[in-house]
């Protein structure tokens, strides 16, 4: 319809910039939508012998973490419980957006960080 409304002579240039905006919106939405569907149910998953596994097939020693640090999600005045956590490693970091309970688990990270440097 919009595509329409531009090669037709009833078209108005006033209707450019609520149409521009609405696109730029729904680009948004779509982009937030996307990202978060691409989410996996478990980011990061620990085995027996305690190594981490996250998503990418990345494995990861809880020595060889240099820092663990999250943030809760905030919108309107509200925290919320779930958030990103940010794994920083000797040689590159992790981000994960959207984990749930975010606080429990850098805490978790964290313990098992300093249990295995004191296990060395």
């Amino acid at each position: 319809m919009i595509i329409v409304a531009a090669f037709t002579k009833e078209f108005e240039t006033h209707y450019l910039i609520p149409i521009l905006f609405a696109i730029v919106i729904i680009a948004l939405f779509s982009y937030n939508i996307v990202k978060y569907l691409r989410v996996p149910n478990e980011i990061i998953t620990v085995d027996n012998k305690g190594i981490l596994h996250l998503p990418k097939n990345v494995t990861l020693d809880p020595k060889d973490i240099v820092d663990v640090s999250y943030r809760r999600a905030r919108g309107r005045g509200i925290t919320y419980y779930w958030g990103e956590i940010t794994i920083i490693t000797h040689l590159e970091s992790f981000k994960f957006d959207y984990v749930d309970d975010c606080e429990d688990v850098s805490k978790d990270l964290t313990r098992m960080m300093y249990e295995s440097k004191q296990s060395k």
